[in-house]
């Protein structure tokens, strides 16, 4: 089973309810914003966007926790995909 692996803005809708927390507000500013790269999971691309649109301290420390968030939850998906490849 290769499947690919959900987008960083993905990852967000999937966890977090816009506006309900500091990382909700990431994704609700994410959701109002049609120039987000919504199809990334590359921190870089993501990190210079928000940086080249003057986003706040605040928001790009949060986008820096919510990423390490994201990282945890792809490699668990990495280790899930591969075990189960050991079983075939």
């Amino acid at each position: 089973m290769n499947t690919k692996p959900l987008s960083f803005y993905q990852w967000l809708r999937q966890n977090y309810k816009p506006y309900e927390c500091r990382i909700g507000d990431l994704l609700g500013d994410a959701k109002a914003d049609p120039s987000f790269p919504k199809r990334t999971s590359k921190k870089k691309t993501i990190l210079d966007y928000l940086e080249r649109n003057d986003a706040c301290y605040a928001c790009l420390e949060t986008f820096k926790d919510a990423f390490k968030l994201y990282q945890k939850f792809t490699a668990q998906e990495e280790e899930i995909s591969f075990a189960n490849a050991n079983d075939i």
